[in-house]
């Protein structure tokens, strides 16, 4: 993850953006990993590697930290089995939706293996 965020921010730089955005590494289960507010929340590959309680926190400290009209935009493998043990269940998304709005879901595949892109608003 930090060679992700330093490739990230010599983007922002490089755009005229570093004064504008800000890059973090922490837990994402610790409530203290998510110091402020936030109004845009990204996660590529992280959600569907939680089960269980992790799922409850992930989803608790996620919307807790958005702002209000903030949107957290995720995206996922799915698992649509259950079964494999890797990938995002139908219901854990339905507990993210009791928190956040749903605004746009694509549904595709990578690696012939079930994935989607999901927008989410804060209300």
């Amino acid at each position: 993850m930090p060679r992700a965020v330093r490739t990230a921010k010599q983007k922002a730089r490089k755009n005229s953006l570093s004064d504008r955005v800000k890059f973090r590494v922490g837990d994402v289960l610790s409530p203290a990993a998510f110091k402020g507010d936030y109004d845009l929340i990204l996660d590529i590959g992280c959600f569907h590697s939680f089960s269980g309680e992790n799922i409850n926190r992930y989803i608790e400290n996620i919307s807790s930290r958005l702002i209000s009209g903030g949107s957290f935009l995720l995206y996922v493998h799915l698992d649509e089995s259950s079964r494999t043990g890797h990938g995002a269940i139908e219901d854990s998304l339905k507990k993210l939706g009791e928190k956040l709005k749903l605004v746009k879901r694509i549904d595709g595949e990578e690696s012939s293996k079930p994935s989607a892109w999901l927008e989410f608003k804060k209300q």
